[in-house]
């Protein structure tokens, strides 16, 4: 939350929540991802989506930032 209020105020939470749209997100991706591979190799994949790599891969930026 210290990466989403103004500075020198108290944190805030986002009004949506954005790491469960992230992580959906990255679930179809690596779907599509899946079903090229299967293309080329004939085989199957699985697929696998998490909201802990959803929250790292969007505070990769700001997250060394914040403080």
């Amino acid at each position: 939350m210290s990466i989403t209020g103004a500075r020198g105020e108290r944190p805030m939470r986002v009004g949506i929540p954005v790491l469960d749209l992230t992580a959906g997100l990255f679930c179809p991706m690596g779907i599509l991802t899946a079903l090229l591979e299967r293309e080329v190799s004939g085989k199957g994949q699985w697929v696998q989506t998490s909201l802990l790599q959803a929250q790292t891969s969007s505070c990769s930026i700001p997250g060394p930032r914040a403080g």
